[in-house]
């Protein structure tokens, strides 16, 4: 019994000083541990605040590339069994990831093979005289003008809207201001252009130069007058503003407002410019000399946009645009042509959608 004592009591001892040696070791361990240096827990909590501010900023480009692609090709993704609503609930990395994965999925399969949709080139010639003030052989006709008289007439009503429209510029030299609206509807400004089958368009946008597609030019412009001489070129500005709409393989009509993504991620954008306004400033050519290939006479700066739109300005200097060519007389223009270059997909049928088929929600 006294042995048996004993050995329990060494035991015990033995015990002990190993529990001791085993404190000691933690002890060490906890006061060398650098998740007990304030430095260290500084640290750590910043970078979770970086991490968190990273995954915020990644889930805001996420939504935007949703909603890009919406507009991109006028898709419905809700009807494509994508939600848009989905990026609320990312909390991680992974859940990011597997939302824009599943937009690529959706986008692969939607319908009218939208990837490769704009595989078109138009380009357009759109006259102030005729498309836009609508002054055209059959409506002079209607107002009794004889057909020798038209050309006289269309030019005569054409500077008298000119002269309503004409102030003077920065440089004390006249220049014509005028804004106008182009529409993809059935009765829109568009469809009198492109008078055969435009039902048949859709995902009308407008080019670059040499994008999308290599021949594209841009948007330019050309002066139309009778002033004899060498007049070269003249300073254009022209911009797009407000509300912009395409037409959707289905056949509806979806209006946009585009705005860049840095003021929607709270980025750096210039005080005093407008979000939702863009604008190009090129040499307008005079009577057809130059072409919109000709460098310098078309601008770039609508590269993707759709050209329905319900806000275009157009402003003309009249004025020398480098004091050697003279001036110009804005009334002896007699017209003023719009040089577009477009892209747009074409549908099998000219269909009209239902209305549900128009309804953009995210559930």
């Amino acid at each position: 019994q006294y042995q048996s004592m004993l050995t329990q009591f060494n035991g015990v001892i033995g015990q002990t000083g190993h529990d001791v040696y085993q404190s000691k070791r933690e002890h060490a361990y906890t006061t060398a541990l650098p998740a007990n240096d304030p430095s260290y827990r500084l640290v750590r909590d910043s970078r979770r605040l970086q991490l968190a501010t990273q995954l915020e900023i990644a889930a805001r480009l996420a939504y935007l590339a949703a909603r890009r692609a919406e507009y991109e090709y006028t898709a419905r993704l809700s009807a494509n069994n994508f939600r848009v609503s989905d990026i609320y609930r990312a909390r991680t990395a992974d859940d990011i990831l597997k939302f824009l994965q599943n937009l690529d999925n959706a986008v692969t399969n939607l319908p009218g093979g939208v990837r490769d949709a704009e595989t078109n080139q138009n380009d357009l010639t759109i006259s102030v005289a005729q498309h836009i003030l609508g002054l055209t052989d059959q409506y002079l006709k209607g107002q009794g003008v004889a057909d020798a008289d038209l050309q006289t007439e269309r030019s005569k009503r054409f500077r008298q809207w000119v002269a309503e429209n004409t102030y003077l510029g920065s440089d004390g030299k006249p220049t014509l201001v005028f804004s106008y609206t182009t529409s993809s509807a059935v009765d829109g400004l568009i469809s009198r252009v492109v008078t055969q089958d435009y039902g048949f368009v859709w995902l009308h946008k407008i080019g670059g130069i040499g994008q999308p597609k290599p021949t594209s030019n841009g948007f330019g412009i050309n002066l139309v007058t009778d002033q004899p001489g060498s007049l070269g070129y003249r300073l254009v500005r022209v911009t797009q503003s407000g509300q912009v709409g395409l037409t959707s393989f289905a056949g509806c009509l979806f209006d946009y407002r585009l705005i860049p993504p840095a003021p929607l991620l709270g980025l750096e954008f210039p005080l005093g410019q407008p979000t939702d306004l863009v604008t190009g400033v090129f040499n307008g050519d005079i009577n057809g000399v130059h072409t919109n290939s000709t460098p310098g006479y078309s601008t770039p700066a609508f590269l993707g946009r759709p050209l329905a739109s319900n806000g275009w300005q157009v402003v003309i200097n009249g004025g020398s645009p480098n004091g050697i060519l003279p001036d110009l007389d804005l009334q002896q223009l007699t017209d003023i042509e719009l040089k577009i270059s477009t892209t747009y997909a074409s549908r099998s049928a000219n269909t009209q959608p239902t209305p549900s088929q128009c309804v953009r929600a995210d559930y």
